[in-house]
């Protein structure tokens, strides 16, 4: 039987990737109790990411999915990488936006034990969440938009540099002989 488990963060940092897996094992941190590591002497975990949305401030919405089950596996993988998670205070992620992890179970899929049937349940994305999403949405819809607007800017300081170039001929003493 599969057991499939769907979680939405919030990651904070520059992925360069938009979805990727991060394998690495996670043991019991030896120097702080109740906090995990990544290392080599550790249970297997194994971490799938997507980006959903990428917000200004380098912060990240993310569709993850476990394929193991460990303690603190998201916010241990993400913050090995370089992305804790907003508000986790515990795997240095910033607490000014959110007083606690921004993560949530949101998907959970499997077949019932003993009446073979599929169980589904989805859980929307909690208010503080979604208030972090909305005010830190990015201000292009997509990157096309984005790359589109940085184009006309672009193309808008050739022109305007031309002109005050070709104002500075035409004013010239060189030129007005």
């Amino acid at each position: 039987h599969t057991f499939t488990r769907r979680y939405l963060c919030i990651a904070s940092g520059k992925f360069i990737e938009d979805s990727g897996i991060y394998n690495y094992p996670i043991a019991e941190n030896r120097y702080i109790a109740n906090k995990k590591r990544v290392s080599p002497t550790g249970k297997e975990a194994i971490t799938h990411y997507k980006i959903i949305k990428r917000l200004r401030k380098n912060l990240n919405l993310c569709l993850v999915e476990l394929k193991t089950g460990r303690t603190h596996q998201i916010r241990v993988h993400f913050s090995y990488k370089g992305h804790p998670l907003v508000g986790d205070a515990l795997y240095n992620g910033n607490t000014n936006l959110l007083k606690r992890q921004a993560l949530h179970s949101y998907e959970v899929d499997f077949i019932h034990p003993i009446k073979n049937e599929r169980v589904y349940v989805k859980c929307e994305l909690p208010l503080d969440m979604k208030k972090i999403v909305e005010e830190y949405k990015p201000l292009f819809a997509t990157k096309e938009e984005y790359d589109i607007r940085l184009f006309y800017i672009s193309l808008f300081k050739s022109q305007q540099y031309l002109i005050s170039y070709f104002r500075q001929e035409i004013m010239s003493p060189a030129f007005s002989t």
